[in-house]
């Protein structure tokens, strides 16, 4: 994983299995040439606890209009998850504010402006931190999104994308996800960058510039169900 260098073997498993779960996600949106083909997974810190939790998925388009995936999975957590504040126990707003910090893994950066929506999605995230929605089914604590794994930047087709920096302004990390250095099919040890070439490709899908498809190995690495750590 790029941008973090003491990172562990096994953190850096755990965000790979976590990306690619995205990016099969990604690879399940219905292509259009006006917009990007995108997966979002959210789980639990994977730095709170060994076994982090799916808290939420999305997809380019999977909820009606022209959505992008981390409105999709952001949405899904406050329709799903997040209790209406009349039905919070009572004195639970002033009995401190204990976290859920979350893990949010997008195979594009966040955008930052979309034509179709004055709202793009690192402010979504950000908005989302200060709202500071308590999870239900986690005994009511805060959520909060501490770290943001993407798989590539996102290219300027369409806006010039300055996720990254809003998110950091936001004391949000945000970090590239690599494949772990072992990870290969049958003993092959592709370069480091196929998962980065492969969230850029499944995006463009049916683009005019949608890049080849790699070899097959390639394609298999993403496409095989992931082991857990």
């Amino acid at each position: 994983m790029a941008n973090q260098a003491d990172v562990s073997p096994e953190q850096e498993r755990i965000h790979y299995r976590h990306m690619v779960h995205a990016l099969q996600l990604a690879d399940k949106c219905v292509p259009t040439t006006t917009a990007f083909c995108v997966g979002c997974t959210i789980y639990t810190n994977s730095l709170a606890s060994s076994s982090p939790r799916l808290i939420s998925t999305g997809f380019s388009r999977e909820l009606p209009g022209n959505t992008h995936a981390e409105q999709c999975a952001l949405d899904k957590i406050v329709a799903e998850r997040v209790a209406p504040a009349s039905s919070l126990p009572k004195g639970i707003e002033t009995a401190g504010d204990e976290l859920l910090l979350l893990d949010l893994y997008t195979t594009m950066e966040p955008c930052s402006k979309r034509a179709s929506d004055p709202q793009g999605c690192a402010q979504r995230i950000i908005n989302f931190n200060v709202a500071c929605h308590r999870s239900a089914p986690d005994g009511y604590k805060v959520m909060r999104i501490s770290r943001v794994f993407q798989g590539v930047r996102e290219p300027a087709d369409f806006q010039l994308c300055e996720g990254q920096r809003l998110l950091r302004d936001a004391w949000v990390e945000v970090h590239t996800a690599l494949p772990p250095a072992e990870e290969g099919s049958d003993g092959a040890k592709p370069d480091r960058d196929w998962l980065e070439k492969e969230c850029l490709r499944i995006a463009k899908k049916s683009h005019a510039d949608e890049p080849a498809c790699p070899e097959p190995e390639v394609e298999e690495l993403w496409k095989r169900p992931q082991r857990s750590a």
